[in-house]
């Protein structure tokens, strides 16, 4: 199964422009598009999007590239796409309801986790079974990290939690 082996993903994918953009807004929805910015062919089959930002990049030894992108869709639920070569995986939400205990906003493609945060979110943290990993955000809030146990990754990360400036934990979200 070329799509996914795993359970969780991209992280804390918060809601759209327009309607819920006053309630949690994304700043790469509301910044100008790139070239780079135009879903690759294999993610088009997510829908009919109005509006897509890619929101973080990473290369692996083989200089094969990993795609994090958010996309507001045209009945304005937002998703975030993780795309690996001929391969995506997709978590879609209506827009505001993100952080709603119920929905898992987050995937694993090929050993990777990807995402992006909501406008005020600081700081990512994954959390192992033994480990915790702080994880870098790009200027536009998106992230992508590549598991200690790539074929266990669905595993490995049991929860997701996100940080405000104050270090005040704004979101929780377990993986399983």
């Amino acid at each position: 199964m070329r799509l996914l082996v795993g359970g969780f993903f991209a992280a804390l994918v918060v809601a759209s422009t327009a309607f819920a953009a006053a309630a949690i807004p994304i700043h790469a929805l509301k910044r100008p598009a790139h070239n780079y910015d135009q879903l690759p062919a294999v993610a088009r089959k997510v829908g009919a999007v109005a509006v897509s930002r890619r929101v973080a990049t990473a290369v692996d030894a083989k200089h094969r590239p990993y795609l994090v992108y958010v996309t507001e869709m045209k009945d304005k639920s937002v998703c975030t796409l993780l795309v690996q070569s001929n391969s995506y995986r997709a978590r879609c939400a209506p827009s505001g309801a993100i952080f709603d205990p119920s929905r898992k906003t987050f995937s694993v493609i090929k050993g990777l986790i990807g995402g992006v945060v909501a406008d005020g979110v600081k700081k990512v943290v994954l959390v192992g079974p033994s480990a915790r990993k702080t994880i870098p955000l790009t200027k536009d809030g998106g992230y992508i990290y590549g598991c200690p146990a790539p074929t266990n990754c669905a595993t490995w990360v049991r929860e997701v939690l996100a940080y405000n400036a104050a270090g005040k934990l704004i979101s929780q979200e377990h993986t399983r």
